[in-house]
């Protein structure tokens, strides 16, 4: 048996590391479709397809490689998954709560810290996805570098955000409280109401739907 066969023979993928592997593969796709403002699905398929084999590789080469339970498939630095917002609220040293509307339909949920100073809950519904992010200070934290034709302020309750977006719908909302940015981010635009409902649920505010 060649030096290749015996690799190969030895690899072994977890069905959760299989999606841990394309989540990751679609965060940083997501990341980088934002910062170009488009999205390529063939593409991305080659690069979430090249990712599994550099893992299925890593796996085989390594003589024992165990993944630690809060800890992301991810080779960049300062980043950490947990299992619950609990968990992530304990690490970075400040309360995130899940939005429970979305909680409860997501397919998947994630939960991330990047450099102990930014916490983010990610929620996967089908091809959508919703990404809410609280750091300290008052700097955008969403990591949206698009440049929208609509940029306005709205009153939620007793806050006042930031709404980003084309037209009609929103693609990201930013606001700030008792010294944490927020950000609600979402990969595909949705209308103003769904997103202004979102923010005032992760935002603990009461509208008028009347």
């Amino acid at each position: 048996m060649s030096k290749y066969d015996r690799i190969m023979d030895r690899i072994e993928v977890t069905d959760d590391m299989h999606a841990r592997v394309l989540h990751h593969a679609l965060r940083q796709y997501a990341d980088r479709s934002k910062a170009a403002g488009r999205r390529k699905p063939g593409i991305f398929l080659q690069y979430a397809a090249a990712t599994i084999l550099l893992l299925m590789v890593g796996v085989a080469v390594l003589d024992s490689f165990i993944l630690p339970t809060n800890e992301t498939l991810s080779s960049d630095e300062g980043i950490v998954e947990f299992e619950s917002a609990e968990k992530l609220s304990e690490y970075v040293g400040f309360r995130i709560e899940s939005i429970g509307s979305l909680a409860a339909a997501a397919d998947s949920i994630y939960y991330a810290s990047y450099d102990a100073a930014l916490a983010e809950i990610e929620y996967l519904l089908g091809e959508q996805t919703y990404t809410y992010r609280i750091s300290q200070g008052s700097e955008d934290n969403s990591g949206d570098y698009n440049t929208y034709t609509l940029e306005e302020r709205q009153s939620i309750g007793q806050i006042t955000a930031t709404l980003k977006g084309d037209g009609d719908r929103i693609a990201l909302t930013l606001w700030e409280t008792d010294g944490f940015m927020h950000s609600l981010s979402v990969l595909e635009p949705i209308p103003r109401d769904e997103m202004i409902a979102l923010v005032a649920e992760a935002s603990g505010q009461v509208i008028d739907r009347g």
